[in-house]
């Protein structure tokens, strides 16, 4: 709803205040980009933060990890674009979104920068993301009889 509209809207705000752009050196499964870039986002499942479908096309278990490149843009581009960011069609609709899928991705820059993992400064690049096919084991009730019944993690 709007609330969830408006906390998009004030977290962006708080990244643009910040934001000193540079370049950022990405590889997937071996196969490097090398970019200027609003934003790099890693993701196992579509959304995150209060409802943005970064990674439209991610699916929590088919083992790959899906890599959103957002191109450097005006603050005032990115404030307009936001509402594609909560309904996954920024794929389609921002010039330059590069979208990749893979196993294990890499991710340096020229200049120290800040890890977001789960919202939370989780570290500093360079920094390497793999996949470690079914490495969490889960518990289920008997009851649980169909996908419906189970918890996404």
């Amino acid at each position: 709803g709007i609330w969830r509209w408006l906390t998009g809207i004030r977290l962006g705000l708080t990244t643009l205040s910040t934001f000193n752009p540079q370049q950022i050196r990405i590889t997937v499964d071996g196969q490097p980009i090398v970019s200027q870039l609003m934003q790099v986002t890693v993701a196992n499942a579509r959304f995150f933060g209060a409802g943005i479908q970064m990674a439209p096309h991610a699916r929590l278990q088919d083992g790959l990890l899906d890599v959103c490149l957002i191109p450097l843009m005006s603050k005032m581009q990115l404030l307009a674009s936001l509402p594609l960011f909560f309904s996954g069609r920024h794929l389609d609709r921002i010039p330059d979104v590069v979208y990749h899928q893979g196993r294990e991705i890499e991710i340096s820059a020229r200049r120290e920068a800040p890890v977001r993992v789960d919202g939370v400064i989780g570290g500093r690049l360079p920094i390497r993301i793999r996949v470690l096919p079914r490495a969490l084991g889960i518990r289920l009730p008997r009851r649980a009889e169909s996908s419906q019944d189970l918890c996404t993690i």
